[in-house]
Order: structure tokens, then sequence, then C-alpha cells
């Protein structure tokens, strides 16, 4: 299974989520639209999702500090599972 891990906004891709999650800055307009941490706080958003019901799963997530830089990002596949369970 082909999956596209690009940005359709930017077209930043690479074969991996890392870097849209680091350089597009429509993801990162998207992930601090709740608002930047407080002075010396950090902010953590993560995320999990299956393609099927059960199916091929994974997660990921990033850190950013309070000038909404990246601290450090990552991404797990977590192999066959439910949506529920990617999203724990």
């Amino acid at each position: 299974m082909n999956i596209d891990t690009g940005c359709h906004a930017c077209s930043t891709s690479d074969g991996s989520i890392l870097p849209v999650l680091r350089d597009c800055t429509v993801a990162i307009n998207f992930w601090l639209r709740s608002g930047l941490p407080d002075l010396n706080w950090f902010k953590l958003n993560i995320d999990g999702s299956s393609i099927g019901n059960p199916g091929k799963a994974g997660g990921g997530g990033i850190i950013r500090n309070q000038h909404g830089n990246r601290v450090r990002g990552f991404a797990r596949s977590i192999g066959i599972a439910s949506s529920v369970v990617a999203e724990l």
C-alpha cells in the first residue's frame, strides 16, 4: 500500500511526515491554531490514525517551544490496529 505523506498545500514531501511537521507553514499554522505555549512552556501535539479499521496504523507528534519552533518530533508505525488504538 502506498501512502501519501506529503503536504498538498505546499508540496513538501520526501517519503516521511516529519518534514511536513517541521517545514510546512500550513501544517505549522494548523498545529499552532490553539495558540503558542506560555513562556518557558512547551506544546505537544499528537495524533494517530489507521488506514482501515483495523488496518495499517501509526502515530506521531511534535513538541514546540513558546516561539512555535520545533524542539522534537516523532513518528511511529504500530502495525495493524483499530483507529481507537491508534489514537491512544
